[in-house]
């Protein structure tokens, strides 16, 4: 079975109870890294700055403390580099780990939103602006 690591884990831990249980509970079902929970201010302007935040500090759900976004990726994505989120593996992968993260959230009465469907249109995942695959955050 596979487990989160000890980083992810530390990651992890900035995160709402909330979201530490869900991601507990797809690291049951689908190999996972945890690539960001609470963000401090440099490293959301720093985010904002490359677009890879629609959000400036300290409006992320990435900058309460504990944090109420979590970033996950794909365990065999953590190697492949910074994803695209355009090529069609990348994709193909986070509408894999989505699609387990939302059932995994509905079963557990957790609320989430994901960042590959922001207006949460029935998962139409093309018609976004930003497309932030590894992103969930509370509603």
């Amino acid at each position: 079975m596979p487990q989160l690591s000890a980083l992810s884990i530390q990651r992890l831990a900035t995160c709402d109870l909330k979201l530490q249980r869900l991601i507990e509970e797809v690291i049951k079902h689908y190999d996972v890294s945890v690539s960001q929970g609470h963000r401090g201010e440099a490293e959301q302007r720093l985010a904002f700055r490359q677009g890879q935040s629609r959000c400036d500090w300290p409006d992320s759900k990435h900058n309460s403390l504990p944090s109420l976004a979590v970033d996950i990726l794909p365990y065999n994505q953590t190697f492949r580099g910074v994803p695209t989120y355009k090529d069609e593996w990348d994709i193909l992968q986070f509408s894999f780990l989505g699609g387990i993260v939302l059932s995994l959230s509905w079963q557990l009465g957790i609320s989430v939103r994901w960042g590959y469907d922001w207006n949460q249109n029935n998962y139409i995942v093309r018609d976004q602006k930003l497309n932030d695959g590894p992103h969930f955050e509370l509603t």
